[in-house]
């Protein structure tokens, strides 16, 4: 529970603002705004569990229409049931502004969804045709893992309400690891790395403990965020780590791995500043994950294109090596095929010519015989 109170001077023209709360883990949210002679002006509460059909908007902000008269000054006091202990951006804004920043937000996030679910759906079509193990690993890398961004944002409670419905807790940090899990399996097989490798084994430990933690987020929640925070940091020294063995490796696929990963850990980066308050708060900076894993997204995806046409390639290659030995066999069979004949033709000829002869020698035999008697004869 968090309790904030302020002041908020109305220098501006307009008198109609947008003060919202953004934080996917709320409970519930109290707002109570005083005038300058302590007169309660508003008062407003959001309910014992936020649902995204609860909501003012779409997504996880909880948003409160306040109307504060030009030159004037109005305290606010707000009490906040959360499970977050991360900083929790309260913002006010005037009307037309938030308006324009939600439809930016919408955009974007449609923009991130569809392209997710285009990847899910290419690349489990791509698994039914190639059969390679390391595209179920990452359609379902991008599946848990755009989930649980999705709870994060409110698209999974705005879109799937029946499963909010039934659970008592957020569900970010059971979805992400399941992800990261998946995640690890597609690198080792996206680098091929040996499994009796040390590199493999690392791999499977590391993946092992996501998948542990997925267990942990079930019981405890806001303790498997941690766990699962406390995981990133061994996350990103595997992926130098993998980066490393596979340049030395001379694997081409490091490249992709390499840059896609420093794409994620950047957004990861300015998402967590953006929710602890170190950097300003405008409405991109919360969604520098997003940002970051769509480039990841795609760098893996020019990978994944790359691997398999290259897979493709040697696959060409290898059956043009067979034909081509094939023809090669073909063409000695015909050659000693044509060679037996010649041998069978000549082999006749011979034997024709040695029958042929046999008879002149008898014939020759019969004469010399016949020509030796009647030389004989008169000398008797």
């Amino acid at each position: 529970m968090g309790r904030e109170k302020g002041k908020i001077q109305n220098n501006h023209n307009s008198e109609k603002y947008i003060l919202y709360i953004d934080d996917p883990s709320l409970t519930s949210v109290e707002i109570y705004i005083l005038n300058t002679r302590n007169e309660r002006i508003l008062y407003s509460k959001s309910g014992t569990k936020i649902l995204n059909r609860e909501q003012l908007l779409k997504g996880n902000t909880i948003a409160f229409p306040i109307h504060i008269p030009k030159n004037q000054v109005v305290q606010v006091f707000i009490k906040v049931n959360t499970n977050s202990f991360m900083t929790i951006p309260i913002k006010i804004k005037e009307v037309e502004v938030f308006q324009a920043e939600v439809f930016s937000t919408s955009f974007f996030l449609g923009v991130f969804y569809g392209l997710m679910l285009l990847m899910v759906i290419y690349n489990l079509l791509g698994f039914f045709v190639s059969k390679e193990d390391l595209l179920i690993y990452f359609t379902l890398s991008v599946l848990f893992f755009t989930a649980g961004v999705g709870t994060y944002d409110g698209m999974l409670s705005a879109y799937l309400p029946w499963v909010y419905a039934k659970l008592s807790y957020s569900p970010e940090s059971f979805l992400i690891s399941i992800g990261m899990a998946f995640s690890i399996l597609f690198t080792r097989s996206f680098l091929n790395v040996p499994k009796q490798s040390q590199l493999s084994d690392i791999l499977k430990v590391l993946a092992g403990f996501f998948f542990i933690n997925t267990l942990v987020s079930l019981f405890t929640p806001i303790f498997g965020i941690h766990v699962l925070i406390g995981l990133v940091p061994l996350y990103i020294m595997m992926a130098i780590w993998g980066f490393v063995w596979a340049y030395k490796k001379q694997i081409s696929m490091a490249k992709y791995l390499m840059v896609a990963n420093l794409f994620l850990i950047v957004g990861a980066c300015i998402n967590l500043l953006a929710m602890f308050g170190v950097l300003a708060s405008p409405w991109w900076n919360n969604y520098g994950l997003h940002v970051g894993y769509m480039l990841y997204i795609l760098t893996i995806s020019f990978g994944i294109a790359g691997k398999l046409n290259k897979m493709r390639l040697e696959v060409v290659n290898k059956e043009n090596q067979i034909l081509k030995e094939k023809a090669k066999k073909d063409v000695e069979r015909e050659k000693n095929i044509e060679l037996e004949k010649i041998v069978k033709e000549r082999t006749l000829t011979l034997t024709q010519q040695n029958e042929e002869l046999v008879k002149l020698n008898a014939e020759l035999d019969r004469f010399v015989y016949s020509i030796s008697h009647e030389l004989s004869s008169p000398l008797k």
